[in-house]
């Protein structure tokens, strides 16, 4: 984890110890956190991610509502700065990153705004983790996940999902709230987002049955 990273210091990266070995190269996440949360709240979860091959760049903060402008602003600058990152002499990830294949992450107002930036021509797949009510031209999959006790993020959740222009999997779990994916490591949600990048980035067909409805 490297904290006060990226444009002006305001991002924390999570990231495999060693980088491009044997020539891989490595998909960014661009990770948004909920409002007012300090992207060190997920750092199990975003440990996770990364242990499985990709650099997370998260926001360290997120002060705006649903669908706030500076939200969207923070989370481009993310992902301006690690693709650039890719041919930038000098670099830690010069040449180590798969600027084609980067996916856009969030939770609640962060998933809200990893759909609006969703449509870059780098964003292979999109994850809006209990998100908030976004359309966005999207050339990717996506993946949302919300819970039946998400009294208000899923009727949100569900007006993203009937807007939705591209392959689009929304995943509810049975029992699960609104701050479901903070606790226990992100619960059933984190191997299910797991599976879902390893398909869609790795072509990993272990993931295959989490995708089903979207291949069928």
């Amino acid at each position: 984890m490297e904290r006060n990273s990226g444009p002006s210091g305001n991002h924390t990266i999570f990231r495999p110890e060693h980088l491009g070995e044997g020539g891989f190269l490595h998909a960014p996440i661009i990770f948004g956190p909920g409002i007012n949360t300090q992207v060190t709240s997920y750092t199990d979860l975003l440990k996770s991610f990364a242990s499985h091959g990709f650099v997370v760049v998260g926001a360290n903060l997120l002060t705006g509502g649903p669908n706030a402008p500076n939200n969207r602003a923070a989370m481009l600058e993310r992902r301006d700065w690690i693709i650039e990152q890719n041919s930038k002499a000098g670099s830690a990830y010069q040449g180590k990153i798969d600027v084609e294949h980067a996916v856009s992450m969030g939770y609640s107002v962060g998933g809200t705004a990893a759909v609006e930036i969703g449509g870059h021509e780098a964003v292979a797949t999109v994850v809006s983790i209990h998100g908030h009510i976004v359309t966005a031209a999207l050339h990717g999959p996506m993946l949302q996940t919300s819970g039946t006790q998400d009294t208000v993020g899923l009727p949100m959740q569900q007006k993203t999902y009937d807007m939705s222009q591209t392959q689009t999997f929304l995943a509810t779990v049975m029992g699960a709230d609104h701050g479901y994916i903070t606790r226990d490591v992100g619960g059933v949600q984190r191997p299910a987002i797991v599976a879902w990048l390893r398909y869609w980035i790795y072509n990993d067909t272990g993931g295959k049955h989490y995708s089903t409805a979207m291949i069928a």
